[in-house]
């Protein structure tokens, strides 16, 4: 008769006492999934729990009333839920594994784009299967399985051009971040800045800051190019006042000023260094070196004619050779003769460029 009965309801079991019992009650109830048991529910847990139920005659009866009482309906929603929670858990814990492995393919992403950077190589190519970028990345998903599967998802990638540049911006300002930092703990800071044109005729101007460690250590940061409409005094004033007023330095700290010969910048009345001075007298202002080097030189060789005479051959000579192919090829030829011979590599043929 009691198998007939488990047959019915497959929550039936025997203890150890032969009696029966509720296997979903007595699970619910070592969970303690069940509380505020009250009195009626005390009792058909005592019954059906704890002691177990031999009352054969009566079987059929108490069986079908234990399956519709409080205590077994509780039970059962009560497991219910705690097998719904397992399930929850478990798409949580798929959800982590793929946001852990999501967060594996970025990292690679953001440092194959740093170590291109600081190798100076182009990100793009001709098109987007010939890039470095994307070269290096397909090289990578050899070791690196979860970079394999971001690849090769349909959804977003961060790969493209624009995500390039925001991630190259991020890293340009964690860097210069840095480098401000140790500006400001320095003491006293000079300016070095230089304009300049670029390949589009942009003017552009370049601005550097020297500062000089407690160990009488000098090191030159490179703050960064900013465009600019015209190179006047005031202009330049304005652009160095709001470079500082960006990275929160004063002008209190500057001692020193270096630039060109350019009156725009060392003119002693409205010049840029005399703005600066007008903010902060200590700022001294010094020619810089190279320029000054560059003007002794080119003054110097244009009084001598055989110099100037020299240079000028030279250069048509660069010239020369370097707009046909036939002649630079036979120039090739006869360099390679005298590499053999000297066993030393000669440099390339260079065009001429009046600065050196």
């Amino acid at each position: 008769m009691f198998k007939q009965w488990k047959i019915q309801n497959p929550w039936l079991q025997l203890n150890e006492n032969n009696k029966a019992i509720c296997t979903v009650c007595t699970e619910a109830c070592s969970r303690n999934l069940i509380v505020n048991i009250d009195s009626r529910c005390q009792k058909s847990k005592q019954a059906w729990v704890d002691e177990g139920f031999s009352n054969w005659k009566h079987g059929a009866e108490r069986i079908k009333s234990h399956r519709e009482s409080k205590l077994h309906l509780n039970s059962t929603e009560a497991l219910a839920n705690a097998e719904n929670s397992n399930v929850a858990k478990s798409i949580c814990a798929g959800h982590s594994k793929q946001m852990w492995s999501n967060r594996i393919a970025l990292l690679k992403i953001f440092s194959t784009l740093r170590v291109i950077a600081k190798q100076g190589l182009p990100m793009r190519g001709h098109n987007d299967d010939n890039s470095n970028f994307l070269a290096i990345l397909k090289a990578r998903t050899e070791d690196v399985p979860e970079l394999k599967s971001w690849l090769q998802r349909d959804g977003h990638k961060w790969i493209h051009h624009d995500i390039q540049n925001e991630i190259l911006d991020l890293m340009a300002n964690a860097v210069l971040s840095g480098i401000i930092d140790s500006i400001r703990a320095a003491e006293f800071i000079s300016l070095l800045l230089d304009e300049t044109a670029d390949v589009s005729r942009t003017e552009q101007v370049s601005i550097c800051l020297r500062i000089i460690s407690d160990k009488l250590t000098a090191s030159e940061f490179f703050i960064g190019f900013f465009s600019t409409p015209d190179t006047k005094a005031k202009t330049l004033f304005d652009l160095v006042a709001g470079v500082f007023a960006k990275h929160d330095l004063t002008l209190s700290k500057l001692r020193g000023q270096c630039y060109d010969g350019a009156a725009n910048v060392s003119g002693k009345i409205s010049g840029l260094q005399s703005r600066i001075r007008e903010k902060e007298p200590r700022a001294l202002f010094v020619h810089c070196t190279a320029h000054n080097l560059n003007l002794v030189v080119q003054d110097a060789i244009e009084k001598v004619s055989t110099a100037k005479k020299f240079i000028g051959i030279f250069k048509d000579l660069i010239n020369f050779v370097r707009d046909s192919p036939k002649r630079l090829a036979q120039f090739k030829e006869l360099q390679a003769v005298e590499e053999s011979e000297s066993e030393r590599n000669l440099p390339n043929l260079s065009a001429y460029c009046p600065t050196r």
